[in-house]
């Protein structure tokens, strides 16, 4: 399974796998992850069976605490709280577990020295919450962790995850997002990015360096990933979903999405949702668009 980046975005992610546990879709279903930034933080919850607390990273610990903004308004997730969630909090990792697991979670890490992503298995690794802390690390976070040899972000060079090694041999793909298929950065964003990378060169070049080409890898793995849709099973928004770092109704967006049932005959079944009404936790209504599975 490949898991998108998306932050806030990824509490449709972790609604869809609370719903693919329930239809009795385990962890077993899948022999390996792999899942940028928040991606990887869901499929590794999802991997120890811990399913509600991975709810809870998106319905308490990221309205609540999680997110935090650079002179009040670049936001980035606050790698000492984080670091404690993994850690010391009633929905801490059970790293106990994971570390005897079969089926393998990987996570990219964005080396700003080469600019390339590096995997890291994280059943493997001496410590998967700091391999975790890294891999959704930005250059705004905690400054113990810029002042050692460090990684940033895999969104930064590998989202969505396409360039894991021997991705193409595998006989069948699942691709969860948070965004629709065919999403491309645009020209505004594509603009911030630059605009932010300028800024941040004054203090960082290498990993301004990262952000200014963000984009362009961003959509090239795009690119690359929707010329493997033959044999990719795909669950993805059918609309855009109205929720984003400013948003406050992430609680109500993952109950949302984990309420659908899609039950299927087979893997290759191909299902589609109207639009359902939801109240946020604001009190107002929107309109949330459904989620499609697809597969071939």
């Amino acid at each position: 399974m490949l898991l998108d980046g998306g932050a806030v975005r990824g509490a449709f992610m972790g609604g869809v796998l609370a719903e693919l546990h329930a239809q009795g879709f385990d962890r077993r279903y899948w022999s390996k992850y792999v899942g940028t930034s928040i991606g990887g933080t869901s499929a590794a919850y999802f991997c120890t069976g811990q399913i509600e607390q991975g709810l809870r990273f998106f319905t308490e610990h990221m309205p609540l605490g999680m997110v935090r903004r650079k002179w009040g308004v670049v936001p980035y997730f606050d790698q000492e709280y984080l670091e404690w969630a993994y850690r010391e909090s009633p929905d801490a990792l059970r790293v106990d577990i994971l570390k005897v697991r079969q089926e393998e979670v990987w996570m990219p890490l964005s080396n700003p020295r080469t600019g390339m992503a590096e995997f890291v298995c994280l059943n493997r690794a001496p410590d998967p919450a700091r391999a975790m802390l890294f891999a959704t690390n930005t250059p705004m976070s905690h400054p113990r962790l810029r002042s050692e040899r460090c990684y940033y972000d895999g969104g930064f060079t590998c989202q969505p995850p396409v360039s894991f090694p021997g991705l193409e041999e595998f006989e069948e793909i699942w691709f969860l997002s948070p965004y629709l298929w065919g999403h491309r950065t645009g020209h505004m964003k594509s603009l911030a990015y630059r605009v932010a990378s300028a800024v941040l060169g004054l203090w960082d070049p290498l990993a301004a360096r990262l952000l200014a080409g963000m984009n362009g890898r961003e959509n090239s793995a795009r690119v690359a990933l929707e010329r493997m849709k033959d044999r990719i099973h795909i669950i993805c928004p059918e609309l855009p979903l109205l929720i984003n770092w400013r948003s406050q109704d992430v609680p109500a967006i993952v109950e949302y999405h984990r309420a659908w049932s899609h039950r299927r005959s087979s893997p290759s079944a191909r299902e589609q949702y109207d639009l359902r009404e939801v109240t946020t936790l604001s009190g107002r209504r929107l309109r949330q668009g459904g989620f499609c599975f697809t597969g071939n």
